[in-house]
């Protein structure tokens, strides 16, 4: 009986803040200065350990800014920075020529610079737009959910930057504010203010908060 084809499970998508784009830029610029000093004019062979430490760094860049387990660890981590020609001569023809060795290296370093200019520009695109444009910055936090505007203005910056604890609460808040708001109920005593959304007390009813109990 043939065996059926064992199925993966696609690697996630790094859902990353602001601030953990930011974070992850200035440790990609470090990365990028030790990348540029490295000269490849120093290897004399392949399997040179400098250039095997230094994509090992670099690796370990990649999955503090995205997480190992992502889509963008995947596609931006560096699989070889040893690119030249491996000739398997067995004691017979020419070894391996160190120009094309070089030129291996070289090319190997090259594609992780590159993936730093294609990170570096899409993390500056989104946060650009999270900047300017609340909508983008809402849909960023909570993705594909469908989540009531008052709650999203309330909550998302917090979801966003990784304060959950606090984004629940706000988040809580502005729930019990459209509650009262559509059931004609006494409204908190406080005033609430959820991004363009205000709601003030409108009567003199006892109201006990719920949020506490969730």
């Amino acid at each position: 009986m043939a065996r059926r084809p064992a199925t993966t499970t696609p690697a996630r998508r790094a859902n990353l803040s602001s601030e953990q784009m930011r974070t992850g830029l200035k440790r990609l610029n470090r990365r990028e200065k030790d990348l540029r000093a490295f000269d490849v004019n120093t290897v004399n062979d392949h399997g040179d350990q400098n250039a095997e430490a230094l994509r090992n760094r670099y690796n370990d860049t990649i999955a503090e800014v995205f997480g190992d387990d992502t889509h963008e660890h995947d596609l931006y981590r560096s699989w070889e920075f040893d690119q030249g020609p491996h000739v398997m001569s067995y004691g017979y023809g020419q070894p391996s020529n160190l120009h094309e060795i070089r030129v291996g290296y070289r090319r190997g370093v090259g594609e992780a610079l590159t993936h730093i200019a294609t990170i570096r520009q899409l993390f500056g695109e989104k946060l650009e737009d999270f900047g300017d444009n609340p909508v983008a910055r809402v849909t960023h936090a909570f993705g594909e959910l469908d989540i009531h505007p008052a709650i999203a203005a309330a909550a998302g910056k917090l979801v966003e930057d990784g304060h959950y604890a606090n984004a629940v609460e706000d988040a809580c808040k502005a729930l019990e504010a459209l509650v009262h708001q559509r059931s004609g109920l006494a409204t908190p005593s406080h005033t609430f203010d959820a991004g363009r959304f205000q709601f003030e007390q409108s009567s003199s009813k006892t109201y006990e908060p719920g949020c506490n109990s969730v």
